[in-house]
């Protein structure tokens, strides 16, 4: 089976929550080398693009993601090697049903979180 774009050497695709990111994260993805972006439906989808093979990274764009979007998919993507971690590299904790206080980042390659990381403070 062949790939379909997200670990493809020299071609990285982002999932993202449009056809483009915002300025801050367009600026990252830029020095990332990231060369296309997938849009879904929502936060979870989004996130469950990295385990279709789809995208290398996902960083949210905004803070609120409820927790029901993302713990489902937070734990099928860790259980398969996945780091899903808040922005900061802190461990996100699921207490019920709310919404995130942070925004969240995701990849296989814990390499490209700390450099997406870095850019970030910047």
């Amino acid at each position: 089976i062949g790939m379909i774009g997200g670990f493809l050497p020299g071609f990285l695709v982002a999932s993202t929550n449009g056809d483009t990111p915002n300025p801050q994260l367009a600026q990252v993805f830029k020095e990332l080398d990231v060369n296309e972006f997938y849009n879904s439906g929502s936060d979870g989808l989004r996130l469950m693009k990295l385990a279709e093979n789809r995208a290398i990274i996902r960083i949210s764009e905004k803070l609120g993601t409820n927790t029901w979007d993302l713990c489902a998919p937070h734990a099928i993507l860790s259980s398969i090697g996945c780091y899903v971690h808040y922005i900061d590299g802190s461990e996100i904790i699921y207490r019920g049903q709310s919404k995130l206080d942070n925004r969240y980042m995701a990849s296989f390659e814990p390499t490209l979180l700390i450099r997406a990381r870095t850019l970030m403070k910047k």
